[in-house]
């Protein structure tokens, strides 16, 4: 049995601003083609997950790997994999490779996404469980088919540790493991943290503070997403709260110049600073090739349905800058509340999702596209609406990934084919391009 407690709860506590989004449909600003086959719906089995809210990592033979953050054999979530059908027509297969819950001090509740080491693990976050029930950084192992989950590090281990770890990791390559916790540290406000391997095989994995959050006035504070690095070692994030304004941030936390110095932590940019800012970032950030960081706020912009921004570093002042590129909800049934990052093809075009709007009210994919003269305006295109149909998948609240044919992949935390949860278990989709239309969704 699935319930539905903490999908309201997570809306109702972290993103009290996010009401049922309610667009007149009568006139769609694109023309669009929107055909469905429903492939793959969480929830189809009795020790199924459901619920997934982190986005989708792909391997070289292209299976999909994800979280639930419910359902599975014990009802605390699940790892999955999706692997593509032998022949053309045929159906995509899901494996529950891990049912969280299933031992003492097992993390609980994964809800982002998961990164694969150069040994072929996979490693994530719970940002609940463990021994003090604060959460967990886990790893997957695969052994002759059958995979292991190892409960790395529970967090609230020692004084002024973080807590609630809401997003997924990034990994050097050291294999040192790097996140953010939404609350603990010092100050309760949330940190950024480093789990290195043991030096001895089979020993412990070490964690390390390397910020805590809320230590100065305007500091950031309460990061939800998270982590991008740069060839330099510097992390990049955002809060959703804290900076300036107290409506959220752009950090960096740069690594010390000597071995065993305390990292540095820089506020790039406080979100709120002018009227039409957008404010309340939720998702990653991405870094294209020139250092400029681009990302989504959940809120604010120009008609308070969040936005689309730039930040780039100016050397004559030393100073970052940030370009609005898109205000959502500039028409009728535009997207709203974008909830998580974006993605950045080869020719510079950033692809994201949001939880509301559309022609449906339930959620869109979008395209920005990069003006063809310097200084022009950058170009949105819905490229597909979700709920058109009642197996629809609904409500996409986390970033796409893109394979080499252009296809994207993404998943719905609501909607699909199944009842056994209050708005449907959800869904894994894919969208592809077709030369001069919109997208064609298949969720698989």
């Amino acid at each position: 049995m699935y319930f539905s407690s903490t999908r309201i709860s997570r809306r109702t506590a972290i993103v009290p601003f996010v009401l049922v989004v309610m667009f007149a449909a009568a006139h769609s600003a694109l023309a669009q083609t929107e055909t469905e086959t429903v492939l793959y719906s969480f929830g189809l089995q009795s020790v199924d997950g459901a619920t997934p809210w982190d986005s989708l990592i792909m391997d070289k033979e292209g299976n999909l790997y994800g979280t639930t953050e419910q359902g599975g054999e014990y009802g605390f979530g699940t790892v999955f994999e999706l692997s593509p059908p032998a022949e053309k027509r045929d159906a995509w297969v899901e494996t529950v490779l891990y049912s969280f819950g299933s031992q003492s001090e097992d993390g609980v509740n994964p809800y982002d996404s998961l990164v694969i080491g150069k040994d072929g693990n996979l490693y994530g976050t719970t940002y609940a469980g463990g021994a003090n029930n604060l959460g967990t950084v886990f790893q997957l192992s695969r052994k002759k088919g059958v995979w292991t989950e190892t409960v790395l590090y529970g967090f609230g281990s020692a004084p002024n540790d973080g807590s609630l770890p809401y997003a997924g990791l990034v990994i050097d390559k050291n294999g040192n493991l790097y996140g953010t916790t939404y609350t603990g540290g010092a100050n309760n406000l949330g940190t950024v943290f480093e789990l290195s391997p043991p030096v001895v095989e089979g020993g412990a994995w070490a964690e390390t503070v390397l910020h805590a959050f809320g230590g100065a006035p305007n500091d950031a504070s309460l990061p939800y997403a998270g982590l991008v690095v740069d060839k330099k070692g510097n992390l990049y994030g955002t809060t959703n709260e804290g900076g300036a304004y107290n409506f959220g941030s752009v950090f960096k936390l740069s690594p010390p110049a000597e071995k065993g110095g305390a990292w540095t932590e820089t506020v790039l940019y406080s979100f709120g600073s002018q009227s039409g800012d957008g404010v309340n970032p939720f998702g990653s950030l991405i870094m294209d090739k020139k250092g400029n960081l681009y990302g989504t706020t959940t809120g604010g912009g120009a008609y308070f349905y969040g936005e689309v921004f730039k930040l780039s570093y100016a050397e004559e002042n030393g100073a970052w800058a940030e370009t609005v590129l898109y205000s959502l909800g500039s028409y009728s049934v535009d997207g709203a509340y974008p909830f998580d990052g974006l993605i950045m093809d080869k020719e510079g075009n950033l692809y994201g999702t949001t939880t509301g709007g559309g022609k449906y009210s339930f959620g869109t994919v979008f395209e920005m596209s990069p003006p063809a003269k310097k200084g022009g305006a950058w170009t949105e295109t819905m490229l597909y609406s979700f709920g058109r149909q009642s197996k629809n998948g609904e409500e996409p609240w986390d970033s796409l990934i893109m394979d080499k044919e252009g296809n994207l992949y993404g998943t719905t935390t609501e909607g699909g084919a199944t009842t056994n949860c209050d708005y449907g278990c959800g869904t894994v989709f894919k969208l592809s391009p077709e030369k001069g239309k919109a997208q064609t969704e298949a969720v698989l």
